[in-house]
């Protein structure tokens, strides 16, 4: 899991996205400590995943009020400043379910994609 952790802020884009979908379905196996404040950094200093570290460090919070706190604490890189309280002000006005929709998605289809395997195709789920 330590190298898991260390990934959730990869520098590629398409990777960190990735790590962050994985993540989302582990959560119960990550340590809040060890990926919160990579996910947070990646608010601060990226575009492509920003958002969905918001949306991951928001459900190993718990709750808003734990997520916006923590979030609050966070001191994102230097130079980086802006960016993040941008980032969280686009947060705040769509809401965490918002955000988290996404990997709510993705979820679902995982779980379809289980139940199929597991029990055969079932009705057109179109």
């Amino acid at each position: 899991m330590h190298r898991f952790h260390a990934k959730l802020d990869h520098h590629n884009s398409s990777i960190r996205c990735w790590m962050m979908e994985v993540g989302w379905i582990a959560q119960p196996l990550l340590q809040a400590e060890m990926s919160t404040p990579r996910l947070l950094k990646n608010v601060a200093n990226t575009l492509g995943g920003a958002v969905l570290g918001a949306a991951l460090a928001a459900k190993i919070a718990g709750s808003a009020d734990e997520f916006w706190a923590i979030a609050h604490d966070f001191v994102p890189p230097e130079g980086f400043e802006e960016q993040y309280r941008a980032q969280l002000e686009y947060v705040n006005e769509h809401g965490i379910l918002s955000i988290q929709a996404p990997f709510m998605n993705r979820e679902i289809e995982c779980r379809r994609i289980i139940e199929d395997s597991l029990i055969g195709e079932g009705p057109s789920r179109e």
